[in-house]
């Protein structure tokens, strides 16, 4: 590997670290960088497009943050001043795990003739024959 190789390596790994705009560089990387880009197409090339592609990132990035910081006040507001419906929805799953717990105690206690699964398949199965 010749000194050039070498350095258009380390300028490679520096400009992957340290991104496509030479003056938030180091002072002493940005020097060696700006030496080697006078003397290297390659390097140039790798530069170019660098900076090409942080150009296109930056034009996709989102700009404008306060609509969705309004969006996430607008929804802790509403939760702050509404916190009877907090109490609302969790009495009804209660309401409805109270319910359940209830059938499967009776379903459990009362027999319901020789077999349960006669049961069981008279109300699945209704208007078959179930033997």
């Amino acid at each position: 590997m010749t000194l050039d190789e070498f350095h258009l390596k380390e300028f490679l790994e520096d400009l992957d670290l340290f991104g496509g705009d030479l003056s938030t560089w180091p002072a002493d990387k940005k020097a060696e960088a700006e030496k080697l880009l006078q003397k290297s197409q390659t390097a140039r090339a790798h530069l170019s497009a660098m900076q090409d592609i942080e150009g296109m990132f930056a034009a996709s990035r989102v700009t404008g943050m306060s609509n969705a910081e309004a969006i996430a006040a607008n929804a802790m507001r509403a939760r702050q001043e509404r916190p009877s419906a907090i109490v609302v929805r969790r009495a009804s799953w209660a309401l409805a795990g109270s319910l359940a717990l209830a059938f499967g105690l009776v379903v459990g206690i009362f027999p319901f003739g020789e077999h349960p699964s006669d049961v069981l398949g008279a109300a699945l199965w209704s208007g078959t024959d179930v033997q």
